[in-house]
């Protein structure tokens, strides 16, 4: 399949570079000199999003004896535990946001921290609430 779509690029160059120092065909050879560069940036991406899609993968032999509930449930704690770093990280920038929001008498910078702060800390809990709720218990 590449070798026949390099060879038609080889050929489109070839009536390129020919029509080219011929001039009276100067505008179809721009415009199959265009089609050229179309053609090889749409391969080369083509090329490149093939390459980064193969990506070796070493399966633990520990981990292929859990049973579905246990990927599920070691799933959701890793998905709570970046709930809660996100939440941190809100939380900090949201207070830094609030002191100067307080600084330049904002009234709008103020609500929008403060509920920032709010939505950061039911982040950071989250996995308080799940675990008190028992979704995680239903799922075994």
């Amino acid at each position: 399949m590449f070798n026949n779509l390099k060879s038609q690029i080889r050929k489109i160059h070839a009536l390129a570079t020919t029509a080219r120092t011929n001039v009276g065909n100067a505008a179809w050879a721009e415009q199959v000199l265009r089609l050229y560069r179309k053609a090889v940036k749409t391969i080369s991406f083509a090329w490149l999003l093939l390459m980064s899609t193969c990506v070796p993968c070493m399966a633990d032999v520990t981990t292929a004896t859990l049973g579905d509930t246990d990927i599920v449930t070691n799933m959701i704690g890793i998905i709570l535990l970046v709930f809660r770093i996100i939440g941190i990280v809100m939380v900090v920038y949201s207070i830094g946001a609030l002191i100067l929001a307080f600084k330049n008498e904002d009234p709008d910078s103020k609500t929008k921290n403060t509920s920032m702060m709010v939505i950061s800390i039911i982040l950071i809990f989250l996995e308080t609430f799940v675990n008190a709720s028992g979704i995680l218990d239903k799922l075994a």
